[in-house]
């Protein structure tokens, strides 16, 4: 799953496109977007993150995590504090981040 925690902690849902679809990945098969990301106006960052698994994921249980890490941020506007929680939020998950600093 690609989603996305912005300095407003708001979250976006990059692929699957919604909820109810299946984020299921196949080893070796090139998966392409069907739509680039356009930096909102939300402030001061945007954190990417790439959630996998060795077994299928629950995008609503992923989602639910991620709406939670973003709401209980100790430090609103420092997105370190959110990547550092994001190792324990989705611990015994493949997980890769990205952010962007906005300026």
């Amino acid at each position: 799953m690609i989603f996305s925690i912005d300095g407003r902690a708001v979250v976006t849902l990059h692929y699957p496109y919604k909820e109810n679809m299946s984020p299921r990945l196949v080893t070796g098969k090139q998966v392409l977007l069907d739509e680039a990301y356009t930096l909102d106006d939300a402030p001061l960052f945007e954190c990417f993150f790439l959630v996998a698994g060795e077994k299928p994921l629950d995008a609503n249980v992923i989602l639910g995590l991620a709406r939670k890490l973003a709401s209980q941020n100790k430090s609103p506007g420092d997105p370190q504090n959110i990547i550092d929680e994001s190792a324990e939020v989705f611990k015994g998950y493949h997980l890769n981040t990205l952010t962007v600093i906005k300026k």
